[in-house]
């Protein structure tokens, strides 16, 4: 086994010496060149591959995402329809949401269609509830209103009668003095009950549930049944007829304003559950979106992993096609460079004759080197003529350097100055802005206090009207009421007073920073001053540039002079090309070995193997440097 692999490896080298050099070069380049296009090809086509699907994916969240927004903006109407319905006191109001429902419907949106009719369906059940309950209210507002007159007619009717039947005790009081005390306590006690009558309606119009309403009816009905016992009792004695007038449409009213109750109770309670409904289908839509939004994050992310794991495997199939291309690079480099080296040493020992040849010429050039120095004496002569131009121009560039730092001392003394008032300036303004910022803030307090001061005013307006309710005519508390309602009031112009105080500082800080702006703009117009002085030593600079063009005229002349030296040795330069045409007919020995070299850059390897010390070709190299130099 061993010795087939030494006969593939001799047999291998040997074809592989009779190819020559520039294939072996151009092999090895292209071998390598053809592993990295492939793996560049297919590194592009999976990248494309990738950036499709990204692309695709990033599409498609992107148009789900403008679905998603549009179905929201769609609800947003639905859900404030919602609200506003439900805080609607007025059957305009009710009117108005109908009219954007039907628009709504007309516009119409991402949302399916059945969704949709489901959802607007509800909404015309809410208006529908919303206005039984308006209604309800509206008529248990009439009939308690009613009520509440029978009872302060009955109330002041009774307070009469027993007003009369007392004098009427009093004056028979010997006559029948027992049966004047049972019938004065009978409408004393009469008058009780209307009393809590009147409390029981009022607990009435107040009920939030079907149940508390059926409890109180039970109590109210038992109420009537004492009311009646007590009226018996005055039958039984004297009735004037006012109060049995007044009491034949309390019972109708009572029992009218019970069913009312009812009503309103049974729309309220409609309204909630169609609120409801409605509510539950919005919260379906909602999960619906985020069902959507969840499978579309899936997608994605199942994306995302299929364009890693592709990538993950073309980086692994590349670190492979790179791994064995350099293994390819570096043995077709090292098999080169044997064989090169073989032709170079080859090469050198051709060349060491025809460098001693190049020797001998060399010393015909360095006559003519001579020749060149002498001319090049006469340049140094007119250099000297330049050399003193140059001083005269870099005494001028000293002028102008100095009026160059004038100018910026200037600026930076000006700049400087201005820009500590200007920071002073506004370190003015800023405490000003702060002073503002302060008494803002002192308003807002003062706003505040003004409208807890109204929340109180409302509140005690609230109490005296419920005192006078209850009270009637004898409103001793609604007095009371109003002397607190008078206080606040007080205590509201007193705020507003410190309010309009408040306002007049905040304009007179606005006055103060106008003058901080007015001498803000004095600052700037002394910029414009320094600015007028930077302008003349701008001036002295052109000057100066000035005398510099003259010395430029000089420097002008020298080199005329110099260009006639030049022609000189251009003379002599010419005679040094012919020695050199001796040298090219030795350079032509050299082209056979050359033509072997070609194609190879590393053109030092060669000068670094003919140059070293020691050898012939070094020496002659070193010797050929000194002529010339």
């Amino acid at each position: 086994m061993r010795k087939d692999i030494n006969l593939f490896r001799e047999g291998s080298m040997r074809i592989f010496s009779k190819i020559t050099l520039q294939w072996r070069m151009l092999g090895g380049f292209l071998l390598c060149a053809g592993l990295t296009s492939v793996s560049v090809i297919i590194g592009i086509v999976s990248l494309q591959q990738i950036q499709s699907d990204m692309e695709t994916t990033t599409k498609a969240i992107g148009r789900y995402i403008d679905k998603q927004n549009a179905q929201i903006r769609g609800l947003m109407p639905i859900r404030n329809l919602v609200a506003e319905i439900s805080n609607a006191t007025q059957e305009a109001e009710l009117t108005d949401r109908e009219r954007d429902i039907q628009k709504l419907r007309k516009e119409g949106g991402t949302i399916s269609s059945k969704v949709l009719a489901n959802i607007f369906e509800s909404l015309g059940h809410l208006l529908l509830h919303k206005r039984r309950h308006l209604e309800t209210m509206e008529l248990l507002t009439s009939l308690h209103k009613s009520n509440m007159a029978a009872l302060d007619t009955l109330t002041q009717l009774i307070q009469d009668f027993s007003g009369d039947l007392t004098r009427q005790s009093d004056d028979t009081m010997s006559q029948n003095t027992t049966m004047a005390m049972q019938t004065l306590n009978a409408v004393m006690s009469l008058q009780v009950h209307y009393d809590d009558l009147n409390a029981r309606l009022m607990d009435i119009f107040s009920g939030s549930d079907i149940g508390s309403s059926e409890n109180m009816r039970a109590k109210l009905t038992a109420l009537n049944d004492s009311i009646e016992k007590e009226l018996v009792n005055l039958y039984r004695r004297e009735m004037p007829k006012e109060i049995d007038a007044a009491l034949e449409p309390l019972d109708s009213l009572t029992t009218r304003m019970f069913e009312a109750v009812e009503q309103r109770l049974s729309a309220g309670h409609d309204f909630a559950k169609t609120s409801q409904d409605i509510w539950y289908k919005m919260n379906v839509l909602d999960n619906m979106i985020i069902q959507g939004a969840d499978d579309m994050k899936s997608k994605a992310n199942g994306t995302l992993q299929t364009s890693t794991h592709l990538v993950n495997t073309w980086q692994y199939f590349h670190v492979v096609l790179g791994i064995g291309a350099v293994i390819l690079a570096v043995m077709v480099g090292y098999f080169t460079s044997r064989a090169t080296n073989k032709m170079i040493r080859g090469v050198t020992n051709g060349m060491g004759e025809s460098m001693r040849q190049m020797a001998f010429a060399s010393e015909q050039v360095s006559s003519a080197n001579q020749e060149l120095v002498r001319g090049a004496s006469k340049q140094a002569s007119s250099l000297r003529e330049t050399s003193s131009s140059v001083t005269q121009i870099i005494s001028v560039t000293r002028q102008n350097k100095a009026s160059a730092n004038q100018i910026i001392s200037t600026m930076e003394r000006v700049i400087s100055q201005l820009i500590r008032q200007a920071s002073a300036s506004m370190s003015e303004l800023t405490d000003a802005i702060e002073k503002i910022s302060l008494e803002s803030e002192e308003t807002r307090k003062v706003i505040s206090t003004i409208d807890e001061i109204a929340f109180q005013t409302n509140l005690l307006a609230l109490n005296a009207a419920v005192e006078a309710a209850r009270a009637g005519e004898a409103g001793l508390g609604f007095s009371v009421v109003a002397d607190e309602v008078r206080n606040l009031a007080m205590k509201t112009a007193k705020e507003a007073r410190n309010t309009a105080s408040l306002i007049e500082n905040i304009v007179s800080k606005i006055h103060e920073e106008a003058l901080l702006v007015t001498k803000t703009d004095k600052k700037f117009a002394e910029v414009s001053e320094s600015v007028s002085h930077m302008d003349k030593l701008i001036r002295d600079i052109v000057s100066a540039f000035h005398h510099q063009a003259l010395g430029v005229d000089q420097i002008n002349q020298a080199v005329e002079e110099m260009d006639e030296v030049v022609r000189q040795n251009l003379s002599h330069a010419k005679e040094s090309v012919l020695t050199f045409a001796e040298l090219d007919a030795q350079t032509h020995n050299m082209l056979g070995y050359i033509r072997i070299l070609k194609g190879l850059e590393e053109n030092h390897f060669f000068l670094r193997n003919i140059r070293i010390p020691g050898t012939m070709a070094g020496r002659l190299m070193s010797l050929v440097e000194k002529k010339v130099l």
